[in-house]
């Protein structure tokens, strides 16, 4: 994730679970744990971003498979 100005927030969403704030672990990469979830099967998560200025974008969905391990 990267702005000229700055990057100011990112969030992931997802459907049913919520909005997670997502960590600037360095450069242009965010980190985010998601979880626990009730179900297993398909999970779309939206990114969005706010940049300094306040103008926000959004990316996705992204779509993963949760399953139960155990």
């Amino acid at each position: 994730m990267t702005d000229a100005g700055g990057v100011n927030r990112v969030v992931a969403r997802t459907l049913g679970y919520g909005e997670v704030e997502m960590t600037h672990v360095g450069g242009n990469v965010y980190r985010a744990v998601l979880g626990p979830f009730n179900d297993t099967g398909e999970l779309s998560i939206l990114i969005r971003a706010w940049d300094n200025a306040g103008n926000g974008a959004t990316s996705g969905p992204l779509t993963i498979t949760v399953v139960c391990i155990g």
